[in-house]
């Protein structure tokens, strides 16, 4: 698993800083890189969750700021308390992988799990992988399955990784269990259900008491 550093986060930050300053996206990328940084950490520090996703970014890789782990996770956290989901992708990523905060697998799981709800590509593909190995939750092919199609329809770039985990996860499962998979497809895909299938999926599979 790795830092969300998608072409679409800084899409999405210029077209922010154009509304804010009045500049086009072209000027914005002819501004220096110091520059660059001073404006995301005044957008940040204006509560912007993109920015503030950026900002994190920039500590998490140490571009245009020191490195530092901590901060990165300070700011991804406040990107991820406004809802947006590159912030609980990226936050979720340092749980997972024990950068700037003790490694937690729970608290991974609960914001990877937020940003796959609002259909983030990189967090449904990691959320399968998670599944399909039995990281920090139950073994589950089928699902790992279905989060892989839906990432795989999600995005470009968590697209990519998706359709090869998908690939390499089909040769270990049964017919039933790809169609059991396609039918849990189908109920991800109805607006607003994808995490509740999911869990309805998961309840199923417990024992009876």
């Amino acid at each position: 698993m790795r830092l969300s550093t998608r072409a679409g986060s800084w899409v999405i930050l210029s077209a922010c800083m154009m509304l804010a300053n009045g500049s086009s996206a072209a000027q914005f990328h002819q501004v220096q890189d110091a520059a660059a940084a001073k404006q995301v950490t005044m957008l940040a520090n204006q509560g912007d969750a993109v920015a503030q996703n950026r900002l994190g970014e920039m500590y998490a890789s140490g571009r245009n700021v020191q490195q530092d782990s901590a901060q990165a996770v300070a700011w991804f956290r406040r990107s991820a308390e406004q809802g947006n989901a590159d912030g609980e992708y990226n936050l979720g990523v340092m749980y997972k992988t024990g950068q700037g905060v003790p490694q937690d697998y729970a608290q991974a799981i609960i914001w990877i799990r937020q940003a796959a709800g609002q259909r983030h590509a990189l967090a449904l593909n990691n959320l399968g992988w998670m599944y399909a190995h039995g990281e920090g939750v139950s073994y589950q092919r089928v699902v790992a399955y279905a989060l892989y199609s839906i990432a795989a329809e999600a995005d470009a770039v968590g697209g990519v990784y998706a359709v090869k985990n998908r690939k390499a996860l089909m040769h270990t499962m049964g017919n039933g269990e790809v169609a059991a998979a396609q039918r849990l497809v189908l109920e991800m895909q109805v607006p607003g259900n994808l995490l509740k299938a999911v869990d309805h999926y998961l309840a199923a599979q417990l024992p009876l008491p």
